[in-house]
């Protein structure tokens, strides 16, 4: 039996169908010599409710990571930052192990010897989600908060991209290029379809699949 990657996507579909596509093309370079040579991947790509919003309904995470474990995947990544807030509590309800994004995040920053990061993100995921050892992480304002939290829900919307880019290259371009973390999905693909490159959470994700998915096979 092919090993399996669970993939739990959907918030938004854009970034998870970038993934999918970004995933595919990591194998593609290592030169596979057929089909049988891809993974075996399984997207669960669900209309959950924002996670950025106050109080959000996590029973539609709940049951989606569920249904990747019934499908015996052997692991699962999630495609969404905010999402790792609820880490813990998505662990304790499954045998299968989740891609834990802070501890990959951590071990990214301390091997490029970054001292001090600037997240940009939603809100929650800024100030619940990312704990670093002698890593100082610099607090961007309230008003870039806010703008921002509203930004990722118009650009998951479809909603005048070229616009919301312009915005948010506005706001980042306040901060040193070496010390900012692009740690949301719609913020990754946004810059990723204008050729922006940036330290960016959504490669070290997609790396970290790519490794396990990996390291698996190669023991297997």
């Amino acid at each position: 039996m092919k090993l399996k990657i669970g993939i739990l996507g959907g918030i938004g579909p854009e970034s998870s169908a970038l993934f999918y596509e970004q995933l595919i093309k990591i194998v593609q370079s290592k030169k596979i010599k057929s089909n049988t040579e891809y993974p075996y991947i399984i997207l669960e790509s669900i209309p959950a409710p924002e996670l950025i919003l106050e109080n959000p309904d996590l029973t539609m995470y709940s049951e989606a990571l569920k249904n990747l474990q019934k499908n015996r995947v052997d692991f699962i990544v999630i495609v969404c930052n905010t999402a790792y807030v609820y880490i813990n509590q998505f662990k304790s309800m499954l045998d299968t192990p989740i891609i834990d994004l802070n501890e990959e995040t951590e071990k990214i920053l301390k091997k490029n010897k970054v001292k001090k990061i600037t997240i940009f993100g939603s809100k929650k995921t800024i100030d619940k989600l990312f704990h670093f050892k002698d890593i100082e992480i610099n607090k961007i304002t309230d008003e870039e908060s806010r703008s921002i939290d509203k930004l990722i829900l118009e650009y998951n919307l479809g909603k005048n991209k070229e616009e919301l880019f312009k915005k948010f290259i506005k706001i980042i371009n306040k901060y040193p290029k070496q010390e900012v973390l692009i740690a949301c999905t719609e913020l990754s693909t946004m810059l990723k379809n204008k050729n922006q490159n940036y330290l960016d959470t959504f490669d070290i994700l997609l790396n970290a699949t790519f490794n396990r998915w990996n390291r698996k096979i190669l023991t297997k």
